[in-house]
């Protein structure tokens, strides 16, 4: 399985123990104990607290990718700004330092996050090339079902999420199909739309599953472990040395 880009990982982990950083900052930076009456914890208000819990909420949404998670942190990283700079004016007994430092911090994190190539994930799910299902190349016989009629054919490859297939009839995007194959005892049928065309070698269309039923998931899923197994084994045997004889 494909993994998240290393900066989104990073940045959602620091989101999510900032309240535990900043707390450990206040302690050393001002000498103030954890607890008791002039502990930190004592020195937190309502309205400060609830900042610091917004902190793993923000995480999740940079984790998620997701657009109202991009939303949320712009919101509240401008409005951590704002913030910091009421602090630092309205409340003596914060270090100018760590507040400043704050400010530093925040800035960078934006200034990396207004980045078009960092943005774009959170907008367009198909730039998100970690989420992509594995894909298999194969060689089955098939059959495609359009308005009433069955047409031979072959998946060329499949994935959790469509196929591509080898057939004579010619088909237009959007066309609404049936495809149905076997693989190891494993039946599988499920409408899908055409999402794509291919002109070249090998010619054919590319098939998006839609409303697959709970039998034909099992299938579906039987048939991708097997042809992940069969994958492992292939590459197994290429990588195997060639071991001679010697006399």
């Amino acid at each position: 399985m494909k993994k998240k880009p290393f900066s989104i990982k990073f940045f959602a982990t620091c989101f999510l123990l900032a309240p535990i950083f900043n707390v450990l900052l206040l302690i050393w930076v001002n000498k103030w104990p954890l607890t008791g009456p002039r502990g930190v914890l004592e020195r937190f208000s309502l309205y400060e607290i609830i900042i610091l819990c917004i902190f793993p909420v923000v995480a999740y949404g940079i984790w998620k990718v997701a657009k109202w998670g991009y939303y949320l942190f712009m919101v509240f990283s401008f409005f951590i700004v704002a913030h910091n700079f009421y602090i630092l004016v309205a409340h003596r007994q914060y270090s100018s330092y760590v507040v400043l430092l704050f400010q530093v911090t925040t800035f960078s994190v934006i200034g990396f996050f207004l980045q078009k190539h960092i943005t774009a994930p959170y907008f367009n799910p198909k730039l998100r090339w970690w989420e992509s299902s594995p894909r298999f190349k194969t060689l089955i016989a098939a059959s495609v079902q359009y308005l009433q009629k069955v047409y031979d054919a072959e998946v060329l490859d499949i994935s959790k999420g469509g196929c591509f297939v080898y057939c004579n009839k010619h088909l237009n995007l959007g066309d609404e199909v049936v495809v149905e194959f076997s693989y190891n005892g494993n039946l599988f049928r499920a409408a899908g739309d055409v999402v794509w065309l291919s002109e070249r070698a090998p010619s054919g269309f590319g098939i998006k599953f839609k409303n697959i039923r709970l039998g034909d998931k099992w299938s579906l899923a039987k048939i991708l472990k097997d042809l992940k197994k069969a994958r492992k084994e292939q590459l197994k045997v290429q990588n195997k040395p060639d071991i001679k004889a010697v006399s």
